[in-house]
């Protein structure tokens, strides 16, 4: 993640230009007294970078660039702070590794938390089994991989509209809420989780015109907060989604898009006052 410049310390890797991670060898501070430049860019709204005028930057001349749709004919250079003018373009770096999209949820859950009780069956269906007195409930969920368009859209939507309750009634529950108008979102998120085999419940508020979608599947809501944590103030993405196949994150982000996008003329853009998961979407 990303660390203020004096905290960092040698033998920390840092992730250069390149886009590949590199152990800083050492550690130089001196007085300065010249000038400092600020920049800004539109990856880093009302998060202005602060350097000295002759620090330089990885970057393009405005004049250098023709058409943005490949960036790939372009080589950027090392600019002076100071000769940075509004228009030109600073290169954002992030970690290019890709996992292997295998991994089933079952095997991801019981590798971070303790799930006695629940047993994967031949079929193929994490089975959890409770008895009181004679009775005996059985409520099966499918192991299916993470690594599904469908999955990651339910990430998404979980990160802009999702709500994890602890221990609700004795289990974990996971609740999503949507305006009551928007029914297609509402319908789609109903249909992601039963097709995992989650029971769904939905309710209507016509109060404040909302809709919350809610299962008590443990292992839909551990495999939510293992993924992408529990709080809206503090949801991450852990590894597993970070660094996910492009075509699994592109159904993260219209889900995200979906519940706290909007439109704009030149295309959408996304508020959240989460700064940590901004960052990463950004990355995205």
């Amino acid at each position: 993640g990303r660390k203020p410049i004096e905290t960092v310390l040698e033998g920390d890797l840092v992730l250069t230009h390149t886009d590949t991670y590199k152990p800083n060898l050492h550690l130089i501070t001196k007085e300065y007294d010249g000038k400092f430049v600020y920049l800004n860019t539109t990856a880093s709204y009302n998060n202005e970078l602060c350097s000295t005028e002759n620090h330089r930057i990885f970057g393009l001349k405005l004049n250098s660039v023709s058409c943005l749709k490949n960036t790939d004919i372009y080589k950027p250079e090392w600019i002076r702070a100071d000769n940075y003018r509004i228009g030109d373009y600073i290169k954002l770096n992030y970690d290019r590794t890709v996992l292997d999209p295998n991994l089933n949820v079952f095997d991801y859950i019981k590798n971070h938390l303790p799930c006695e009780g629940y047993l994967l069956e031949d079929s193929g269906k994490i089975t959890k089994r409770t008895y009181e007195g004679k009775e005996r409930s059985i409520n099966n969920i499918t192991n299916f991989n993470i690594y599904s368009e469908k999955f990651f859209r339910l990430l998404g939507y979980y990160l802009a509209e999702g709500h994890y309750y602890d221990k609700v009634k004795g289990s974990e529950n996971v609740g999503f809420t949507f305006n009551i108008n928007e029914s297609e979102y509402i319908r789609d998120v109903k249909e992601i989780l039963e097709s995992f085999g989650a029971a769904v419940s939905i309710v209507e508020n016509t109060s404040d015109n909302s809709t919350k979608i809610t299962t008590s599947s443990k292992v839909i809501s551990s495999a939510l907060f293992l993924l992408c944590g529990k709080h809206s103030g503090s949801k991450i993405l852990s590894k597993e989604i970070y660094l996910a196949p492009l075509q699994y994150q592109k159904q993260l982000l219209s889900g995200v898009i979906r519940g706290d996008g909007s439109t704009v003329i030149s295309g959408f853009t996304l508020t959240l006052h989460n700064k940590e998961l901004m960052y990463q979407l950004r990355d995205i």
